[in-house]
């Protein structure tokens, strides 16, 4: 068991960024390994950030750490979770266990795709204030060349609507369709009048500031606000990322305790 451990530890290793948002959203879950009772807590990044995995490994391997438990920062299942992060690990690509030398590793699904993280996007959507007229959900994803990301909205909407959501729509941000755009419209000629958007992002970062915000018709940087869609005046809201979430301890926990 990892909490409180001498020789075993947990690695967040996420996508390196020119903005500090990523970094920020990673030192925070960093903190709640360590208040979970976890000492021993390392990160690394691929690309533009540092510490590399490389780096992080040799850290690794001076503080004499026996098994170590690698969770991806990443929202879903990807080319990075799949390929990219194991080859600099050195392992293959499936989840489970490996070893890296004579350490054990215990590889992870990313962290945004645990159970527990349907309950954030409920909570935030039960603090969005009530609208006038039909209220539905849109999630939103980043998208896909190879269609990874439309399975994490899937997931996520089986999820939601175990916890009594009806009316889900999904779109993403790129490469996969509907876009955000157009899947507002379809909304709104259904009838909705009131758009909760759901951005299934770990940071902040220009998709939540400009991207989202200016395909929905509001102002870029503003979370909520009046957009005109299809000759409709529409509310919006948009729902915050998951990693600074109150909630976001509990799939800290989750993680601390099935390891």
């Amino acid at each position: 068991m990892i909490k409180g451990s001498k020789d075993e530890g947990v690695a967040l290793i996420g996508f390196g960024s020119s903005r500090p948002y990523n970094r920020e959203a990673m030192m925070h879950c960093i903190d709640l390994f360590n208040k979970a009772g976890v000492e021993k807590t390392y990160h690394s990044f691929i690309g533009r950030e540092s510490p590399t995995i490389s780096d992080m490994l040799e850290t690794v391997k001076k503080d004499g750490i026996r098994k170590l438990v690698i969770v991806p920062f990443l929202m879903a299942t990807g080319e990075m979770s799949l390929k990219y992060i194991p080859s600099k690990l050195g392992i293959d690509g499936r989840y489970g266990e490996h070893t890296i030398g004579d350490m054990e590793v215990e590889y992870l699904r990313p962290i945004g795709e645990s159970p527990t993280v349907a309950n954030i996007f409920d909570d935030m959507i039960q603090h969005c204030p009530a609208g006038k007229g039909k209220k539905a959900l849109m999630l939103i994803s980043h998208g896909s060349k190879v269609g990874y990301r439309s399975n994490l909205a899937s997931m996520t909407k089986e999820r939601l609507g175990k916890l009594g959501y009806k009316d889900i729509y999904t779109a993403s941000v790129e490469f996969e369709e509907p876009n955000v755009s157009d899947c507002a419209e379809k909304m709104v000629k259904d009838g909705v009048r009131h758009i909760i958007a759901v951005p299934m992002l770990i940071a902040s970062g220009i998709h939540l500031t400009e991207d989202i915000p200016t395909a929905l018709g509001i102002k870029e940087g503003e979370l909520k606000g009046t957009a005109r869609i299809w000759d409709r005046d529409i509310r919006i809201d948009i729902t915050k990322p998951i990693a600074k979430h109150p909630l976001m301890k509990d799939v800290i926990e989750e993680i601390v305790e099935n390891s």
